[in-house]
């Protein structure tokens, strides 16, 4: 629990001592520029998730040819090992980034 209170924190705190410090002018430049690179960390998380989804389908249709030009499918060792794609770019893709879209 104490994982989840640290990001939390840091988005309350920054804010704050961002106005103290830098003034007025320094707070509006600061929360533009989180805005800006919360939108481009969105658009990243989900276009990186989606291609690791897209890899591994690529894989199971038959897409991806092997050096003397057969066909690598779903029975193969490439196509297991994408599941971690499947496990990591599912939840970029479906969960984080809409999630800093709706934040921004």
């Amino acid at each position: 629990m104490r994982l989840v209170f640290s990001p939390i924190i840091h988005s309350m705190i920054c804010p704050l001592l961002g106005g103290f410090f830098l003034g007025t002018r320094g707070l509006i430049w600061l929360l533009s520029g989180m805005n800006v690179l919360g939108m481009c960390l969105s658009l990243f998380l989900i276009n990186s998730g989606q291609s690791w989804v897209s890899a591994r389908k690529y894989v199971l249709f038959g897409h991806l040819k092997a050096a003397d030009g057969t066909a690598i499918g779903p029975d193969s060792a490439q196509y297991g090992y994408l599941g971690v794609g499947e496990m990591i770019g599912g939840p970029l893709e479906d969960t984080s980034g809409p999630a800093l879209n709706n934040f921004v």
